[in-house]
Parts: C-alpha cells; sequence; structure tokens
C-alpha cells in the first residue's frame, strides 16, 4: 500500500539528477528511511529523499517558479539549505 501511495504521489515527477536515468529513492541508513512516510522521530516522513551525486546538476521535480528560500532544520546542518518551489496546484520544498 504504501508503496503504491508513494508511486502515485511520485508519478509525475521528472528526472530530478542530472546523469541518472531514473530517481532513485533512499533506502534505510543509520540516518532513518528515504521514502515517503517513513518513521522519522517518532513522525511520518513528509518528503521523499533522491540520491543525487555530490556536485551533480539538480532540476526542478515540475515546472514552477522558486517562491523563497527553504531551511527547515534549527541547526547548520549540511543539507539545511534548499529552495521552496511552487507550481500549478502543486508546492514544494527541495533541500540540497
Amino acid at each position: 500500500f504504501l508503496c503504491f501511495s508513494f508511486l502515485a504521489l511520485a508519478g509525475p515527477w521528472a528526472n530530478i539528477c542530472a546523469g541518472k536515468s531514473s530517481n532513485e529513492i533512499r533506502t534505510c541508513d543509520s540516518h532513518g528511511c528515504g521514502q515517503y512516510t517513513a518513521q522519522r522521530n517518532h513522525r511520518p516522513h513528509q518528503g521523499v529523499d533522491v540520491l543525487c551525486s555530490d556536485g551533480a546538476t539538480v532540476y526542478a521535480p515540475f515546472t514552477g517558479m522558486i517562491v523563497g528560500q527553504e531551511k527547515p532544520y534549527k541547526n547548520k546542518n549540511a543539507i539545511n539549505n534548499g529552495v521552496r518551489i511552487s507550481g500549478r496546484g502543486k508546492r514544494c520544498c527541495i533541500h540540497l
């Protein structure tokens, strides 16, 4: 069921990592799991972690406009730098 829900949610996304033929979702490791609704600190993960090579060009997942900077974490985490994209009927935060 989760896989089906995830595929339905991720379906309209184009490939977002240059040099990869498809979006690869991060599996589970010591930091948690990368799939949508995976448990993160006693709450479901509301995003999807897509693996890209260091230094790779990252494309927007859909046509839209960058509407702001996103810093979702309160600390100076290396992954605490992203953009907020708003598109037709969609809103997304991309953490880089």
